[in-house]
């Protein structure tokens, strides 16, 4: 009896993990339709629902995280967040801007001078809004 060992990776082995690079195949219609909406001088908001490991994920991340660095160029920054364990509103807002932050200081994008000027108008904006208090964003 010959035992063989099989060198190719089980493309199932990391189920519930992005799927990138030549592993993602197909739903070309699907990257153009996302890419045509938010990729575009006036583009808008889109919403990618469906049952859990359809591939949503992996599919978002082909379509606009791929192309982060073009994006950049014509002034659209792209970020990436966990929604899945967010119950409360606030708390996608709050993950939303922190991980924005972070993504904005990692390109050099944020300095200390901007981050200053970014915290004064947070204030002037939220001290007229009827969310400040319920946010806690002036803390």
């Amino acid at each position: 009896m010959v035992i063989k060992t099989v060198v190719d990776k089980n493309p199932l082995a990391d189920c519930g993990n992005i799927v990138i690079g030549h592993r993602f195949v197909g739903r070309e219609h699907a990257i153009e339709t996302i890419q045509n909406r938010i990729l575009v001088k006036n583009g808008g908001n889109i919403a990618i629902m469906g049952l859990p490991r359809v591939g949503k994920s992996s599919l978002v991340w082909k379509a606009l995280v791929e192309k982060r660095e073009e994006a950049l160029k014509n002034k659209i920054f792209i970020i990436r967040i966990n929604v899945g364990n967010i119950s409360k509103s606030e708390n996608f807002y709050k993950m939303l801007v922190s991980q924005l932050f972070d993504d904005l200081e990692d390109e050099g994008i944020l300095t200390d001078k901007k981050f200053d000027l970014l915290i004064k108008y947070k204030k002037i904006i939220f001290n007229h809004s009827c969310y400040a208090k319920k946010l806690n964003l002036l803390k």
